[in-house]
């Protein structure tokens, strides 16, 4: 698939390069505003889409590389990777929409339920997935990302990178003005795929919402249900950190023959090493390149995946 050639539409002579106006606007290129926008684009509509960084994707972040002796290609996903066919956003979109390559994610096909350690419940049943190339390679899940893009762009949107939203003002006769920065944007509607701390920082939007919206937004609460997460046996932390190891011989898969599980057998609360070094392993979850079945491999393994503690996580 192509890789959204559109994306050229950055930074000009340090002046973005903005739409005087636009139909529908989304601003945060991440999964819901891309989604967002895509529908509208499937209704004809004139769509902008404005992304402060300098990539797309928002949480989902597919990082694509080369590694080892021979500088081969690999893809790993460091941000959301896998989707079960019952989530229908994104499910749907992928499978059925841009008819994108998926394998399962476990080697089994598992339900997906059954793929969580216990007490937690997953609520979808059909087996976790993630999209593949035509070599059966982890493709990366901003490849669903990139799909709609391009269908957005053929229809004659437009991508805006670098474009940081300083400000948000609603107009007396309906739509908004976007500011970023120095120039600005009319738009007849606009929705916001922002998180919590730019989105408190647009100085007319937080004074024409009501007080009690504001506070809601700069509510900050962990709700940690029991029946899910029990004192002392399931710990949740304040963040998600997720590391891989490159190795020119992926030895689970040459000396070990182990393609699939986890160690410890839960890898989502990892063990320490005696060294002290903590570890959580998926053995089929980084990308590895093989000459034959179990021979001559190297690649990516995961080596830890999990939650840091708050009380640890300025140590990790």
């Amino acid at each position: 698939m192509a890789r959204c050639a559109a994306l050229a539409l950055a930074l000009t002579s340090g002046a973005l390069a903005l739409p005087s106006s636009c139909d529908v606007s989304s601003v945060g290129a991440g999964w819901a505003g891309v989604y967002f926008a895509f529908r509208q684009a499937l209704a004809g509509r004139k769509v902008c889409i404005f992304e402060a960084s300098e990539r797309v994707g928002g949480r989902t972040y597919s990082h694509r590389l080369t590694a080892g002796a021979k500088t081969e290609s690999f893809t790993l996903d460091v941000g959301a990777y896998r989707f079960s066919p019952d989530m229908h956003l994104p499910g749907d979109v992928i499978l059925k929409v841009l008819g994108l390559k998926t394998a399962c994610y476990e080697p089994g096909c598992p339900p997906a339920d059954q793929d969580f350690p216990a007490p937690f419940h997953f609520n979808y049943s059909a087996p976790l997935r993630r999209i593949v190339d035509e070599e059966g390679m982890p493709a990366g899940y901003l490849t669903a990302i990139e799909g709609m893009l391009n269908i957005i762009l053929a229809a004659g949107g437009q991508l805006v990178m670098g474009a940081n939203l300083t400000d948000l003002q609603a107009l007396p006769a309906g739509g908004a003005r976007l500011v970023f920065g120095k120039q600005d944007v009319v738009t007849k509607q606009v929705m916001l795929n922002l998180p919590r701390a730019p989105f408190l920082a647009l100085p007319s939007l937080r004074a024409a919402v009501p007080k009690r919206t504001v506070t809601m937004a700069e509510c900050v609460k962990f709700d940690l249900p029991s029946a899910f997460f029990p004192p002392g046996k399931f710990s949740l932390g304040r963040s998600l950190t997720k590391a891989y190891a490159f190795y020119e011989d992926a030895w689970w898969h040459n000396s070990l023959n182990q393609t699939s599980g986890q160690c410890p057998e839960n890898a989502f609360e990892p063990v320490n090493t005696s060294e002290g070094i903590p570890i959580g392993i998926h053995f089929n979850d980084g990308p590895v390149r093989c000459d034959a079945p179990l021979k001559g491999c190297r690649g990516f393994l995961e080596v830890y995946y999990s939650t840091v503690l708050e009380e640890t996580s300025s140590r990790t």
